[in-house]
């Protein structure tokens, strides 16, 4: 069983998420087939293999390749040369031949003697005799052969297969970095690499659903249609239109959303293409599988042998998951079993099922394997089976009480599980409305309405205002609901008035009243920049109070701006990691917040990628108040910054749609502001007078709420972005105001930027290095030596950068990214890109024009454009960015 998921790899988080992202796996076959290497592209259906097939021959076209695109055709694989002949890339009369001599000189004739390759799809189909020609063909011309199959029980080409029309040896070759393996003893091609295609990374899928749907699919339902689908794209596709035709997705012109299971008879065909490849007894036993439903390995080994379960999990249609010590087996992906379970006739079900009653005697436990881990897709139907039996339980218990204990419980399962926001809180707050409870039940009660109201019914005034009117009848509870009062003020909508809690240093006070003020206060005193107070107040909640998560949330953002930002990114890497195994996606969102806010800020962003695709992947609700629906609107924003620093902002619609969508002001700690996101893209776009605008705007509105901590990070990122003295003293008091060494490090090094001499920066530069700041020395040291190149002091420019290199090669190359929260990556358009590279290889505008067949001012206007996004004055300038540039833009 091999080993995928998350994973503590040197102090990091390694995310598998299913497979290497599409498009490098793409660009490695683009590259193995221009250095004269036939590629086998294998995966399950519905995994995309003729749309990879298409991008690879797209993207060799427009290098200049010949491309001859063929297929097998099931009904003309006992035909010699059917394929061939009926595709037209023989002629009618070599293929009624069967000569497959003849059928090796007209393909000869008919592709260029070099730059020219094969496109095999469902190369399973293609009878021997054309895969006989091809394989002469590559022989004596080199012709390399892109060809794509079905996965196989196992991962390799069958023996008696396509290549047993010729002889010779196969000289199997990796793509380095692709998750590539060699295909193994065959025939006929030589020097073949292989890409195995499971589902897309999520972050791909939700562009595909967007970009096919045609607008942005809502978190939750791009999750579910994820987890269903196992990723594979075209299956996706299928399910996603047939759910629109049928109404069970429904696009109002916003997005689209729905709820439900994806399974429609309208599907049965891509469905039945999964299994037809088995035989009976594999067939029985996946059915089987589905209608029992995930069941543990010890029930599964007994209903089928160690080679059919190996053989299914090969062909990708079963998933082995650990969970509380147990390793448990289902179908996959889950729609396949919604599939089976639907047409699986009463007869067949009834026998199937009798023989798991026979098998469930001899089962037998087994230890699980514990290297085993899941990928995305299993992850997210992980997850989601997880909230689902959290929900069935809370709601079996609540039904058959009644008790305001149960209908709180209820109401807190529903407000935490994946999936949309549940009309069933409302429904369950009235029913239990009138119920006859003491002073504790009634002020639980009233907490969970007015969450209700603030954060999903966006009234948070209504709601402080019914708490504090309620709260004197609460009796010895009263301080809890003013704490629960004061804390959605914080949240949601600033300046709260915090004279109204209760002291909590009072020893007459019950242990969860004082640990509520305790959280409330200090909650208030973080957001209003007062750290070291806040922390005070926040380890007495812990010491007087039972455990709390939102404790913990704060403490460690507290920890983060004091500057312990290695212990505290650390530690919510741990429990990120613990999160996920428990199946808790509140915890995952709450850790992961922790963890990106603090990757930003040391400059480390390793896993910051991957943690922020996973958080995505949960979909659902923001998750229980308070806390829970502003980190989710941080995840949000840092997965729109993050999209923009590395060039993907324009697959990141999903992102966008979601913070449109939402009802939540924005949150009132660092990060939780969409300003964050839309500063990030304008400095993308080269707007950068633009962007500090945004960020210095968005600083004010947070002072003025009383959220002067995040203020604090807004005004030193506008700095950043734009030195000018009169920004720094506008802004300079207020951050000194506001505690914490983070926020004092980072000004002082913007007010080295706003100086603007370069000794200075160096000695800021050393000076980090001695606090362990080193983002910030690589940032120094990298702005000292540009202000010494624009003095023409090539030496002491050298000298700075000398500095850095060595810095670099002390704490590892590459690893501390020295922008932090502010990134310079330019995002180009498809056609200044263009004009770009052809404006770097010294072509002149005239000419640029010709060659793209545009006029000459439109080509200066797009070239205008791309110069002052990449931040250069002259084409040797853009010829250096283009030659550093990622490799997507070459």
């Amino acid at each position: 069983m091999h080993a995928s998921g998350i994973a503590a790899v040197g102090g990091g988080v390694r995310v598998d998420l299913g497979q290497e992202a599409r498009a490098q796996q793409v660009a490695h076959a683009v590259d193995a087939v221009e250095h004269g290497t036939s590629v086998e592209v294998s995966g399950p259906a519905g995994s995309g293999r003729t749309a990879f097939l298409h991008a690879v021959g797209s993207r060799l076209e427009g290098h200049g390749w010949t491309v001859l695109a063929v297929a097998g055709i099931p009904a003309l694989l006992a035909r010699p040369l059917g394929a061939l002949g009926a595709l037209g890339a023989i002629s009618a009369a070599t293929a009624h031949s069967g000569d497959v001599h003849a059928a090796v000189d007209e393909l000869a004739d008919r592709l260029p003697p070099r730059r020219a390759v094969v496109v095999v799809d469902d190369g399973d189909d293609l009878d021997d005799d054309s895969w006989g020609a091809l394989c002469a063909l590559r022989s004596a011309r080199r012709t390399p052969v892109l060809w794509a199959r079905r996965i196989g029980a196992e991962d390799a080409v069958s023996s008696g297969g396509p290549w047993s029309a010729s002889t010779g040896s196969l000289e199997a070759a990796a793509l380095p970095g692709a998750g590539a393996r060699p295909t193994g003893s065959a025939s006929g091609l030589h020097g073949v690499s292989s890409i195995q295609l499971g589902g897309l990374r999520y972050d791909e899928f939700v562009t595909l659903l967007n970009t096919r749907l045609e607008h942005p699919v809502d978190s939750s339902t791009a999750a579910r249609v994820f987890a269903q689908t196992a990723g594979r794209p075209g299956l996706a596709l299928a399910a996603a239109e047939t759910a629109l035709r049928e109404r069970r997705l429904l696009a109002d012109g916003q997005g689209v959303s729905g709820v439900g299971s994806l399974w429609s008879p309208a599907l049965a065909r891509p469905l039945r293409a999964l299994v037809e490849p088995l035989d009976r007894r594999q067939h029985d036993v996946v059915a089987l599988l589905a209608l029992l439903g995930e069941t543990g390995i010890e029930t599964a080994e007994a209903l089928a042998t160690d080679d059919e379960l190996d053989g299914l999990e090969a062909r990708a249609l079963i998933r082995i998951r650990e969970s509380g010590g147990e390793m448990l087996v289902s179908v996959d992906p889950p729609l396949l079993a919604d599939y089976l379970r639907g047409t699986t006739r009463p007869a067949r079900r009834r026998r199937l099922l009798q023989r798991a009653r026979d098998a469930a005697s001899v089962a037998t436990t087994d230890a699980p394997d514990p290297g085993y881990s899941e990928s995305a897709a299993q992850l997210v139907q992980s997850l989601h089976d997880a909230e689902k039996a959290r929900v069935a339980q809370a709601a079996r218990a609540w039904e058959a009480g009644r008790t305001m204990e149960a209908a709180i419980a209820y109401v807190r399962t529903l407000a935490r599980s994946a999936g949309a926001v549940d009309p069933r809180i409302d429904d369950v707050l009235h029913a239990s409305s009138t119920l006859p409870v003491g002073d504790e039940g009634r002020a639980a009660w009233a907490i969970e309405n007015a969450y209700n109201t603030a954060y999903r019914h966006g009234e948070p005034e209504r709601a402080v205002a019914d708490l504090r009117s309620a709260a004197d009848g609460f009796g010895r509870h009263a301080g809890l609901v003013h704490a629960r009062a004061a804390e959605i003020e914080i949240e949601l909508v600033g300046e709260p008035d915090l004279s109204l809690l209760l002291d909590p240093d009072d020893v007459g006070l019950r242990p969860e009243v004082a640990a509520a003020a305790h959280r409330a206060l200090g909650y208030g005193l973080l957001v209003g920049g007062r750290v070291g107070e806040a922390v005070r107040h926040l380890n007495a909640a812990r010491a007087v109070g039972a455990e709390d998560p939102v404790v913990d949330h704060l403490e460690a953002f507290a920890r983060l701006v004091r500057g312990d930002v290695g212990a505290a990114t650390g530690e919510a890497r741990a429990r990120f990691l613990e999160s996920r195994a428990a199946l808790d996606p509140v915890g995952m969102r709450l850790h992961g917040s922790i963890l990106t806010f603090g990757s930003l800020a040391s400059g480390v962003h390793g896993d910051l990628d991957d943690v922020l695709a996973e958080v995505a992947m949960l979909g659902g609700p923001a998750g229980p108040p308070p806390v829970g629906p502003s980190t989710a609107l941080s995840n949000t924003v840092m997965a729109l910054v993050v999209a923009s620093r590395t060039g993907r902002r324009a697959g990141a619609g999903h992102h966008d749609a979601d913070l449109q969508a939402s009802i939540l002001p924005d949150g009132p700690l660092p990060g939780m502001q969409r300003a964050w996101a839309q500063a990030q893209a304008e400095l993308c776009a080269g707007e950068t007078g633009t962007a500090a605008r945004t960020m210095g705007e968005a600083a004010d509105a947070l002072w003025k709420r009383g959220a002067r901590l995040a203020a604090a990070f807004a005004y030193l990122i506008a700095i950043e972005i734009e030195p000018t003295r009169e920004r720094y003293d506008g802004a300079a008091a207020r951050i000194r105001s506001v505690d914490g060494e983070l926020i004092g490090s980072s000004l002082r090094y913007a007010a080295g930027l706003v100086e603007g001499s370069p000794e200075t920066l160096v000695a800021l530069g050393d000076a980090f290095i001695g606090e362990r700041r080193y983002s910030l020395a690589l940032a120094a040291y990298a702005r000292a030596a540009d202000l010494h190149t624009d003095a023409q002091r090539p030496a002491d420019a050298a000298a700075a950068r000398a500095r850095g290199d060595e810095l670099e090669r002390t704490v590892g190359i590459g690893r501390f990214d020295p922008h932090r929260f502010v990134s310079t990556r330019a995002e180009l358009t498809a056609r200044e890109l263009e004009v770009a590279r052809l404006a770097s290889t010294g072509l002149t505008n005239r000419q640029i024009a010709e060659e793209l067949v545009l006029s000459t001012r439109t080509v200066e206007s797009h070239l205008h454009r791309v110069m002052r996004k990449l931040r250069v004055e002259r084409r040797s300038q853009l010829k250096e960015r283009m030659e550093g540039a990622p490799d997507e833009w070459r």
